[in-house]
């Protein structure tokens, strides 16, 4: 049969028109046969990353009000248990002075949350007047949200303490705007994180520097395409965004290499290019979980910041931060190693 075309996009308004204007001709996953690790297993055939037609759309449409605005706020309290024993660890690491991967700890976060998610998931089956899952489906799309969501929230965690390290002063002026905020509204919760406006640049920001989830995005064309008139996308081809040109990309992003959350703040947001900005992707097909690993990693840097310093130890890279890159995540290669003081 010969090579199957592959078309590289680099362009945010082509990108927007894939990812979403005309989403109809793009609905399915490039057709990537995953070999190794979990999901190049065949029971996650099932799973919402692979299924492509009315078969995704259906599951899709059951999965996502597991991460609706209600579900989320009844996370909060698991989520903040799942955090105790994480502070645990790093009650011990703050009292020894040694500096340790905070990357390989902060695995122990999200667990329990996760389950929650999962069991949300496995309720939609008894739901008899509405669209369900078969128990295949149940199987392939719980375990699926667990392993995704496990690598995207420690790896998501990773980074901020990284940033927070490399720039003492952004992690001070974050902590400040945490301490302020509690001393206003008490408990932190849900709705209130909400008003962590530079906590949310920084985190904009970092996403934009190191995307935790993609730094790709393939779809397969399904009909011929016309793309501005000039050029026709074969059908059956696979279209390729790429998300890390256009989070570099000076065209999208005034002074790229410049880490500078203020970028996304609300008076010089609209700088921002629309769609160039994509860590979750784009569209109908974006990340299921984007507000799940937004409120994790957020309850969690409040809890963080209101105990305890991130300070640079002999193994921190800030320089030459290496990363790992697989089909769907980046990762850092050699841990995050830092030390921990105690406020």
């Amino acid at each position: 049969m010969g090579a199957k075309a592959t078309v590289l996009v680099a362009d945010a308004d082509v990108a927007k028109d894939i990812q979403i204007k005309d989403f109809h001709n793009f609905t399915d996953r490039a057709n990537l046969k995953l070999k190794g690790g979990p999901f190049g297993d065949s029971r996650f055939d099932e799973s919402f990353l692979i299924l492509r037609g009315k078969r995704w759309k259906k599951v899709r449409s059951v999965s996502t009000p597991t991460f609706s605005a209600s579900k989320l706020k009844t996370m909060t309290p698991i989520i903040d248990d799942a955090f105790k024993n994480f502070i645990h660890i790093i009650d011990k690491r703050s009292k020894t002075g040694h500096e340790f991967d905070i990357y390989g700890n902060e695995n122990e976060v999200q667990i329990n949350a996760q389950n929650k998610d999962t069991n949300d998931l496995k309720d939609s089956k008894q739901h008899k007047n509405e669209i369900s899952l078969t128990d295949s489906e149940v199987l392939a799309n719980s375990t699926t949200l667990y392993l995704a969501g496990y690598e995207t929230t420690s790896t998501a965690l990773g980074y901020m303490s990284h940033i927070f390290v490399k720039y003492p002063d952004i992690q001070e002026r974050v902590r400040q705007e945490v301490q302020k905020l509690q001393e206003s509204d008490g408990i932190l919760d849900y709705n209130t994180v909400q008003k962590l406006d530079f906590m949310d640049c920084v985190l904009k920001e970092t996403f934009r520097f190191y995307s935790p989830i993609v730094t790709f995005v393939a779809r397969e064309c399904h009909e011929d395409y016309k793309l501005n008139d000039t050029i026709v996308i074969p059908k059956g081809s696979s279209v390729v965004v790429d998300v890390h040109y256009l989070h570099y990309s000076p065209d999208y992003c005034c002074e790229p290499e410049v880490f500078d959350p203020m970028r996304f703040s609300a008076d010089r947001k609209h700088e921002i290019y629309p769609n160039s900005w994509q860590p979750f992707g784009s569209g109908p097909r974006n990340c299921i979980g984007m507000r799940f690993a937004l409120l994790v990693v957020k309850l969690s840097l409040v809890k963080l910041l209101l105990n305890y310093r991130l300070i640079s130890g002999a193994k921190t890279e800030t320089a030459n931060f290496s990363l790992t890159t697989t089909i769907f995540t980046q990762s850092p290669s050699n841990g995050i190693f830092l030390k921990v003081a105690q406020l």
